[in-house]
């Protein structure tokens, strides 16, 4: 999923939102989130890291 924000302050406040949400509750599984600039990738957790990393 990509998420596109007003600049990369909000994109990456919102990626460790929900990074804090994930450890606090670790039934919601893993994700890898990536920011560049305004976007915010968000990654399935079933992917190995560097499967993550090809996006």
């Amino acid at each position: 999923m990509i998420e596109q924000w007003p600049d990369q302050v909000s994109a990456q406040r919102r990626a460790d939102h929900i990074q804090s949400m994930r450890r606090e509750m670790p039934m919601l599984g893993q994700e890898w989130d990536t920011v560049n600039g305004g976007l915010l990738l968000r990654v399935a957790g079933e992917l190995k890291p560097s499967e993550a990393d090809a996006y």
